[in-house]
This record gives structure tokens, C-alpha cells and sequence, in this order.
């Protein structure tokens, strides 16, 4: 029975672990996630038939007894699940989501910047605008105001009246022109700020829409965590209650004299057997093309015999059809 506690904790972790393809919780959500291609599992999985054979050997020789030792009153090393609290699932789920929170707040910040950028640079080439277009009218006016007093000078009239009345209509018509082209500044650069003060808006808006997806998110992948570990801690209690079974089968047949026979599979662990041999068998099939792996389903007795009926089957819809 020495032999028999060693086999049992091994086991106990291949008894743990999930069928290929089931979605555990190290997979990535938001969301996201991502799992490998079917090409990628088949070449991960590609097995020669002289591997198949060594692996379901070994799986024998894994779960059978090797020799009856004593009769009974063995005790074996019960599985270990260190469940993690909703604490630490949760530090975990936002680890996993940290690239996909950051990517999202930088993508945020990098779109404000952008229209902030464009709307400081629109700002500057308004000031711009707005000083050459004055600059130009003074200069436009000054010319009208000098070509004005020198006729007036040529007509003799530079200190009359009408020299006077007539400069400060110039002069009058420069500050209108000036004023209108200040206003159309004033007007553009308000236009500016309330594009500034919009995209601050929908920035503060992008940020806690994003909060909330996020929250949701956290919440989602915390559950299938929670999930998770109470799938895997009710496997570690199932298991470790087969082994007191199992424990208190053979004080039982020891007490009447039998002994666990060489070869067997105990029940307890049967489960965990079948299941590992399946695995296998099925990624020696995936690693095939789909007309192979219907001829070897069908045919071949290396893969129907080393399954249970219900494994079998259960290949046999998946390659066989």
C-alpha cells in the first residue's frame, strides 16, 4: 500500500485539472477575451501513435496498484485548495484587466489632448489673424488718409473744412473697421473656448461611462473567479471524500482478510482515470486531418479499447461523424 499513497496524490492533481478546452480562469476578458485557433490546439496537440501508447501506459501504470502491501489501514495525503477570498479575487480580476483599463484611459486622454491641441492651435492662428487683419487696416487707412491731405494740399484746402470733414470720416470709418474686424476675433475666440469647454465635457463623460464598463467588467470576471474557485474547492472536498472512502473500503476488506488487488484502479479514482485517458486519446485525434481521425475512431482498437463506453462515444460524435 506504500506505492498506493504516491499514485493517489499524483492523481489527485490530474483529477483536479480540467478537459482540454474547458475555459479556466487564467483565460482573458473585457472583454478581452481568447482562446487558441483550432490549428493552434492540433499542432500544440499532434501525438504519434507510438506516444498514444506510451501515454496511456503511463496512465496505467499511474492509476493501478502496483501491489497489494497491506491489507488496509493505509492513510493518504489528502488534496490541498488554498481558496482565495473575494479580496483577492479581486485584486486578481484587476490585475488581469489593467491593460485593457489602462489602453482605455489613455485612449480617452489621447483623443482630449488631440482636440485640446487643435483647438489652442486654432486660438493662436485667430491672435494671428486678428493682428495682421489690423495691422492691414491701419495701413490701408493711414494711405487713404495721406493721399487725402495731399489733394486737399494740391487744391489749396488743407486747412479747410472740408480737409477736416473729410479726415475724420477717414478717421471714423478706420475705427469701424477696426472694431468689426476685433469683434470677428472676439467671436471666433469665444467659438474656441466653448469647443474647449465641450471637449472637457466629454472627456469627464468618456471617463465615467468608462468607469462604469469598467466596474461591470470587475464585477462579471470576479463572479466567474468566485465561481472558479468554488467549482475547483468542491472538486478538492469530492476528491479527499473519496479517499476516506476509499480509506475506510480497505480497513473494511482488511478486516475481512482481502486486499486490493494488483492492477486495479481503485473506484475512488476511476473518474480521474478514465477522464486522463480520453484527453489523450483526443488530442491524438486533433492533431490529425478530420478523414484520419474518423478512419482511427472508428477503426483502430488502440482508441476503442483504452476508453470507457461513454468516453468513446463521446469521441466518436466529436471525429467520427
Amino acid at each position: 500500500m506504500a506505492s498506493f499513497a504516491k499514485y493517489l496524490k499524483k492523481a489527485a492533481d490530474e483529477a483536479a485539472r480540467k478537459p482540454a478546452g474547458e475555459r479556466t480562469g487564467s483565460d482573458t476578458g473585457v472583454r478581452s477575451a481568447k482562446s487558441a485557433s483550432v490549428g493552434e490546439e492540433k499542432a500544440e496537440a499532434l501525438m504519434t501513435e507510438e506516444e498514444l501508447t506510451a501515454e496511456l501506459e503511463r496512465i496505467e501504470n499511474k492509476y493501478a496498484v502496483s501491489d497489494s502491501g497491506s491489507a488496509g489501514g493505509e492513510v493518504y495525503e489528502r488534496m490541498e485548495y488554498d481558496a482565495p477570498t473575494d479580496e483577492e479575487l479581486k485584486s486578481a480580476a484587476g490585475t488581469e484587466l489593467s491593460v485593457w483599463k489602462d489602453e482605455s484611459l489613455k485612449a480617452i486622454e489621447e483623443d482630449a489632448e488631440k482636440r485640446r491641441a487643435a483647438a489652442e492651435s486654432a486660438r493662436e492662428e485667430n491672435a494671428r489673424t486678428a493682428a495682421e487683419a489690423e495691422a492691414e487696416t491701419e495701413a490701408e487707412y493711414a494711405d487713404a488718409l495721406r493721399a487725402f491731405e495731399n489733394d486737399m494740399i494740391k487744391r489749396g484746402l488743407a486747412r479747410s473744412s472740408v480737409a477736416a470733414g473729410g479726415a475724420a470720416e477717414i478717421e471714423e470709418s478706420r475705427a469701424s473697421a477696426l472694431t468689426d474686424a476685433r469683434a470677428a476675433a472676439a467671436a471666433e475666440n469665444s467659438r474656441i473656448e466653448e469647443e474647449l469647454r465641450d471637449l472637457e465635457a466629454d472627456r469627464e463623460r468618456a471617463l465615467a461611462s468608462f468607469d462604469i464598463a469598467y466596474a461591470a467588467e470587475l464585477a462579471e470576471r470576479m463572479t466567474e473567479m468566485a465561481e472558479e474557485r468554488d467549482r475547483r474547492l468542491a472538486e478538492v472536498i469530492e476528491y479527499n471524500n473519496r479517499l476516506t472512502e476509499q480509506e475506510r473500503a480497505e480497513t473494511a476488506e482488511a478486516a475481512e482478510g482481502g486486499t486490493v488487488r494488483p492492477g486495479e484502479v481503485p473506484d475512488a479514482l476511476r473518474s480521474a482515470y478514465n477522464l486522463e485517458k480520453y484527453n489523450a486519446v483526443r488530442a491524438y485525434l486533433s492533431g490529425m486531418s478530420a478523414d484520419e481521425a474518423r478512419v482511427r475512431v472508428r477503426n483502430d482498437p488502440v482508441v476503442r479499447d483504452s476508453l470507457s463506453d461513454y468516453y468513446y462515444y463521446k469521441l466518436y460524435a466529436e471525429f467520427g461523424r
